[in-house]
């Protein structure tokens, strides 16, 4: 393999190509500067080493890379630049390549499109194109910038909450809400927190921010009406702070203020791994005792799932969209899956969310099923807390239409 290269330079947009055959990246890069790409080539451990994450705004990784693979090269770019736009090429069968695509969306990143080689030159040219709609670019270097904006914003409090409806399918009304974090610094306020919340969290600041979204949180349920009255809102807590043993007293210090702890959930992810099994078993019992609901969030796309069910005292089972989301194999292998999660959710004496569910036909899939309640763009978009109210009338108003 040779060392890493360097093509002429574009219009500021900056592709990263990852391939171990000169070759085939240099082809690779030919197209993409008839698209406007400055581009950067690495072939070896050394070049990626050096040149991954280092604010590229297109990735094209291939997943056979000699002593190493495309799998480890997106471990070590989720570090580095979480969130980035990935190509994906392989000449393994498709069965791989799909499976490689699910690892990097369920790991945050924007997968711009998967192949198999040998590529087509003009549709991978259009995918190129495509892809200067789907990257974050900003003309002062967003990219490259987002960690420290990231970590200054949560010293500063500069955050604010979206809030996202979740609707009772027995009754077709909204009853609650899930409070998702976003940025209040100008330039970045659609960065999703999937790209962002990974520093602060190698940094050791995870517990901040938490504190900043539930003063948000409080905040915002004391002076919006339409969120006071919600059975319950929900906020995602990271389990890094789950070995902090006063966590619980100090959150019903901050949320209690507001409306009592059992019309509030906390979202742990079922993918993220916890530390102290003790400590956050300790905590979350806790939680419990105090009146809070639990929730198991991303259901079925992390690890240890059925021990996590036995240990830990949910009372929420949120099922990742993927649940509803029909894929290659159909519509009877959907329709399985999401059955299965439910049964057991059902089994364990859980209320069963389907979260992402954004169609007609995935809502009349989630109904057959038996599911408990729904969240998705099909009920709304994750709006700002003065909007909360609109957008649940706007719901209730479609349901009373006639079908």
């Amino acid at each position: 393999m040779t060392s890493a290269s360097t093509a002429s330079p574009g219009d500021g947009h900056r592709l990263l190509i990852i391939d171990d055959d000169p070759m085939v990246a240099e082809l690779l890069a030919d197209i993409a500067m008839l698209h406007n790409f400055s581009v950067d080539m690495a072939h070896t451990n050394a070049d990626i080493e050096r040149l991954a994450g280092s604010g590229h705004d297109l990735v094209v990784l291939d997943l056979t890379l000699g002593d190493t693979d495309g799998l480890q090269v997106m471990r070590l770019m989720r570090t580095r630049q979480p969130g980035v736009a990935l190509i994906l090429l392989t000449g393994a069968d498709r069965t791989v390549i799909s499976s490689a695509q699910r690892v990097a969306e369920l790991s945050g990143f924007r997968v711009i499109g998967a192949w198999s080689k040998p590529v087509d030159i003009d549709a991978l040219g259009a995918l190129f194109e495509a892809s200067k709609q789907a990257v974050v670019k900003d003309d002062t270097g967003a990219i490259r910038r987002l960690s420290d904006v990231a970590l200054s914003a949560v010293r500063d409090g500069q955050v604010h909450l979206l809030y996202q409806p979740k609707v009772d399918l027995t009754t077709r009304r909204v009853t609650g809400a899930e409070a998702l974090v976003r940025l209040s610094v100008p330039g970045f306020e659609h960065v999703s927190p999937g790209a962002w919340v990974p520093f602060v969290e190698a940094a050791g600041r995870s517990r901040e921010l938490l504190d900043a979204v539930l003063r948000c949180a409080a905040r915002d349920r004391r002076e919006h009406a339409a969120l006071a009255a919600l059975a319950e809102v929900s906020i995602n807590l990271s389990v890094l702070d789950l070995d902090d043993l006063e966590l619980p007293d100090h959150i019903r210090s901050v949320l209690g203020d507001a409306v009592a702890p059992d019309r509030w959930t906390l979202e742990v992810t079922e993918s993220a791994e916890t530390g102290r099994l003790a400590e956050a078993l300790d905590v979350l019992t806790r939680f419990r005792l105090l009146g809070f609901r639990l929730a198991m969030d991303d259901f079925g796309t992390g690890t240890s799932t059925f021990e996590r069910l036995r240990i830990y005292p949910f009372n929420e089972l949120k099922i990742n969209r993927l649940f509803v989301h029909t894929d290659r194999r159909g519509i009877a292998h959907t329709r399985a899956m999401l059955r299965t999660a439910v049964d057991l959710g059902e089994a364990l004496e859980l209320k069963v969310v389907v979260e992402g569910v954004e169609s007609s036909p995935e809502l009349a899939l989630v109904d057959e099923v038996g599911c408990d309640a729904i969240q998705g763009y099909l009920v709304s978009r994750p709006v700002p807390p003065e909007q909360f109210g609109e957008v649940s009338d706007q719901w209730d108003r479609r349901q009373a239409l006639p079908a």
